[in-house]
């Protein structure tokens, strides 16, 4: 068994200014907090005073030592960018220092200041977002590799050696990898934490050493498609067999959700949607051909009239091409699936209730009849298939323990021991 233990990162010229950058963003940080405790009325007070002073010191320390910093990338939008940012915190200690001189505060300076550091926090994040991710160490593609998240930062893992190995300093999920190791993957652009208006979101190609960064697509652009409500971020990307196609899915939130299938053609960069049904998100085989669909209303049999099942869930393999629905003879909540290449699947089975933990791992025939219960009392959430479809990884949050399952033997093996918190992303 394999303990995997941190690894010390050798730091890169990157990496520093990154680390420059952010010791300005925290001093920016601080000023924001100050800035929103005057607005809430806050008194001033000579030692608040004096801390401020303090705070606007230290910034303007790092303001001016980011002066003559020059990102490494040959981007002039985010250059041009970094210079407005540096102008909306010049801006920010200057309102700031006026405002204080006033004996209660000057409230529409100090507004003003609070204005435009906001704005400042926003650009930095932003740049150091787009600087941070530099994917580095992402499997080989010999099957030997597995990516996950744990503490907000992404990591790979060598299953032969046990080798950990930082692969960027935020969370990167759901990603996809070409064989050549061009990395896919989703960029939320704003906090989750309003369910009826989500942040837009963006699918990323690249943010290697080798290959810049940029937006394959945009939230937006499903503007073209039947949605008109902001849409909630993909839960799952997934390459074509053949790599031309990125398959994923996207939900409006709210009142009234719905949920549709997208193939976005890599050469053409054509968005083409493959289904708009009112179903929750589900899972897309790599060929694109099926994916299971769970309907919100077990009693509703599309394009037909007649209610299509007693269930209390209602789980659907959708083919492209005809688009049809075959109820499936499943009764319980999956919390997880994973195609095999014969079309047979294995699930995870939950009861639904949280007060009941009782889960069961399954494989199903292509039709969702079970097969066999591979375990009773599983432990794990999500799984994760292997690229030569013969294993299946889960990990056990009470323990971190990473669990293989042999497809063919219906054998488990643990072979490494993760952080509790542990994600499974991709294997490669």
């Amino acid at each position: 068994m394999i303990a995997v233990v941190d690894t010390s990162l050798v730091e890169d010229a990157d990496s520093a200014t990154v680390n420059q950058l952010r010791a300005l963003l925290r001093q920016s940080e601080n000023l924001e907090t100050f800035l929103n405790a005057f607005g809430t009325n806050v008194p001033i007070t000579d030692d608040l005073r004096q801390r401020v002073e303090r705070t606007l010191d230290l910034l303007s320390a790092e303001l001016e030592a980011n002066r003559t910093l020059v990102l490494p990338m040959n981007n002039a939008e985010l250059q041009e960018r970094f210079a407005a940012v540096l102008e909306d915190i010049e801006a920010a200690i200057t309102l700031t220092h006026g405002g204080l001189r006033h004996p209660t505060g000057d409230e529409p300076r100090l507004g003003l200041a609070r204005t435009r550091i906001r704005r400042a926090i926003g650009g930095l994040q932003e740049i150091i977002a787009f600087l941070t991710p530099q994917l580095r160490n992402l499997p080989s593609g010999d099957g030997k590799t597995i990516v996950f998240i744990s503490e907000g930062q992404t990591y790979s893992l060598r299953l032969d050696s046990g080798l950990l190995q930082e692969v960027a300093a935020k969370p990167i999920t759901p990603l996809a990898l070409r064989s050549d190791g061009t990395p896919y993957w989703v960029s939320i652009d704003g906090p989750l934490d309003d369910p009826f208006s989500p942040p837009p979101f963006r699918i990323m190609q690249g943010g290697t050493r080798q290959q810049e960064v940029h937006a394959m697509l945009q939230s937006s652009d499903l503007s073209n498609s039947s949605f008109r409500e902001a849409t909630g971020s993909p839960w799952q990307i997934t390459l074509s067999s053949d790599e031309t196609q990125l398959y994923f899915d996207t939900c409006t939130s709210g009142l009234n959700a719905s949920c549709a299938y997208y193939a976005f053609n890599l050469a053409s960069q054509t968005l083409n949607q493959l289904s708009f049904t009112s179903v929750s998100p589900g899972w897309i085989t790599p060929d694109g051909q099926k994916a299971m669909l769970f309907l919100d209303n077990p009693y509703w049999n599309p394009g037909s009239e007649v209610p299509g099942s007693d269930h209390r869930y209602g789980y659907s393999i959708v083919e492209q091409g005809q688009w049809d629905y075959n109820l499936l003879p499943i009764d319980s909540w999956i919390e997880d699936l994973v195609w095999l290449f014969d079309s047979r699947f294995i699930y995870i089975s939950s009861s639904g209730d949280e007060t009941l933990q009782s889960k069961q791992l399954i494989l199903a025939h292509t039709d969702g009849s079970t097969a066999q219960i591979l375990m009773n009392d599983f432990p794990a959430t999500t799984l994760l298939l292997a690229p030569d479809g013969g294993q299946v990884a889960f990990v056990n949050p009470a323990s971190g323990l990473l669990t293989l399952l042999d497809v063919g033997t219906l054998q488990v093996a643990t072979v490494a021991t993760l952080p509790q918190d542990a994600q499974l992303v991709v294997w490669r």
